[in-house]
């Protein structure tokens, strides 16, 4: 069974095929962007740019699917992003939902002002109404409850797993919308 976060991204992915093809342009795949966010050196907090840089060395034959490292300035990227011109954009980010450590959530990249989302200056909200005013792009948060930010730790083995975990389950969802056609 499919957990909440990744039945949430198959089901963006759909509606984008599906859009897709009612603008007759079938066979068109949905372009995707994965963005990491996060402070490598605070613990758990680079649990986005690890995710993004697997995601980058797995799916770089994909011409339709781009994972960028943001680090803490993810208005650096919004340039690379612009030219790539995604349909979706999902940011990953150590986030403070008072879940289990290791816990993964897609979360309204909207309303998440309440949690701790960021060390770093842009908060998600800010960004994703950037992204989605300028790209025209939809925008999801996918969510990572880190055990600890402290500088210069370890990262916990629960966040750690979780690489692994949402990057094959992304390879998973782009290989059920994406190599159907």
């Amino acid at each position: 069974m499919l957990s909440s976060w990744s039945r949430q991204l198959r089901q963006a992915l759909n509606r984008l095929d599906a859009r897709n093809h009612a603008d007759a342009i079938p066979g068109q795949l949905p372009r995707v962007a994965f963005v990491g966010i996060g402070n490598e050196f605070n613990a758990d907090d680079c649990v986005g740019p690890l995710i993004a840089r697997k995601l980058a060395a797995q799916l770089a034959s994909r011409g339709n699917v781009l994972a960028l490292d943001a680090g803490v300035a993810p208005e650096n990227i919004t340039g690379t992003l612009r030219k790539f011109r995604p349909d979706l954009v999902v940011l990953i980010d150590a986030v403070d939902m008072g879940q289990p450590v290791g816990t993964i959530a897609w979360l309204p990249w909207d309303a998440v002002e309440g949690m701790d989302a960021f060390t770093h200056g842009l908060p998600p909200a800010v960004l994703g109404a950037y992204l989605r005013q300028e790209l025209g792009c939809e925008v999801g948060l996918l969510g990572i409850q880190p055990a600890s930010l402290i500088f210069d730790q370890p990262v916990d083995p629960r966040v750690r797993a979780d690489i692994n975990i949402v990057s094959r389950r992304v390879r998973s969802a782009l290989r059920a919308v994406c190599d159907r056609t």
